[in-house]
């Protein structure tokens, strides 16, 4: 009896202690609308984009990789809710974002600078 206690106790711990971010959920072929945004104090310029990309699971851990241009990729920390960030050395740059459910991403990029700044939101369908 005290061993089919232990037991589930032990299985009991292992299930709700070690919550797995399920990357894989998200990786795979998707398309990307890409507003671009940039300007200063001379005026704004915009442009949208669409691309065929992927998302691939990076090296470390908590991290995917996103290709959401021919020339573009950001690898970002996620965690356990879908929630995309990325850390930066430079305080004027800022990147976050959030899956919602499986098949849908949305991500804002920036670098401000004094009078202006580029800024992009992408936004992206997984394909079936």
């Amino acid at each position: 009896m005290r061993k089919e206690i232990t037991t589930i106790v032990i299985l009991l711990l292992f299930f709700t202690g070690c919550e797995k971010i399920h990357r894989y959920h998200y990786t795979g072929k998707w398309n990307f609308m890409v507003i671009y945004t940039s300007g200063s104090l001379l005026g704004w310029n915009y442009d949208t984009t669409y691309y065929s990309g992927k998302i691939n699971i990076a090296a470390a851990y908590n991290k995917l990789t996103i290709k959401y241009l021919e020339d573009a990729k950001i690898t970002m920390n996620i965690d356990n809710d879908g929630g995309l960030s990325k850390d930066f050395e430079e305080p004027h740059e800022f990147a976050s974002g959030q899956f919602y459910g499986n098949n849908n991403v949305e991500i804002n990029l920036g670098q401000m600078f004094l009078g202006g700044g580029s800024f992009y939101t992408i936004k992206g369908t997984k394909k079936e």
